[in-house]
């Protein structure tokens, strides 16, 4: 399995340089604007896409075929994919966490709340968009995906046209701690629907 994440990683080495380069545009943008948002959000789409971009390259090239022609478990191909995800997404809470305490107010929400709460909804995100993946490909499922990047800001739009009004601060402050903790059930969760598709899947 590790052999199979070092095989994504070095796929992934031309994108890396291209994500450098972001993250030190963003940085300065951070510093000079003293606010994270930005960051916060640029850092989370790259690293969130980072993983799909690695099963792109796995269809093109026809991998899977060729991987389990040899003593590698589709179970071991799907893990892979998820424990790579799952590094990507720990890396953009790290690093949010580091320019969100030298950037902007230096406070627990700003500190630690958002980059916990980015992380956590990246994992949801994860979660959902894998099976699609592991059932339909990366290429059929780009509406899927494009739908689903527009469903929370087609929720607020209709939350704020209806009027519904805002919960309470206890409510945001239960929901915003039980979100880590559901995102990771998720997680788990979508591995193993995962792993039922793919198993049942012709290559």
């Amino acid at each position: 399995m590790l052999g199979l994440m070092l095989k994504d990683l070095i796929n992934l080495k031309k994108q890396f340089k291209i994500i450098l380069i972001i993250l030190i545009f963003y940085t300065v943008w951070a510093i000079t604007s003293k606010g994270t948002a930005m960051f916060n959000t640029m850092l989370a789409l790259i690293f969130a896409f980072m993983p799909i971009t690695a099963l792109s390259y796995d269809e093109r090239a026809d991998w899977d075929k060729y991987v389990l022609s040899m003593p590698v478990s589709r179970t071991d191909i799907v893990t892979s994919k998820y424990i790579l995800g799952i590094t990507f997404i720990f890396i953009t809470l790290i690093l949010n966490i580091i320019i969100n305490s030298f950037v902007g107010p230096n406070k627990i929400e700003n500190t630690i709340i958002v980059p916990v709460t980015i992380a956590s909804g990246l994992t949801t995100l994860l979660a959902v968009m894998f099976p699609i993946l592991f059932k339909y490909g990366v290429e059929k499922s780009r509406t899927i995906f494009f739908l689903l990047f527009l469903l929370p800001f087609a929720s607020g739009l209709i939350f704020s046209k209806l009027n519904i009004k805002m919960p309470s601060e206890q409510t945001v402050k239960t929901i915003l701690i039980s979100f880590p903790f559901v995102a990771l059930a998720l997680y788990v969760i979508s591995v193993a629907i995962s792993l039922t598709i793919y198993d049942k899947k012709e290559l």
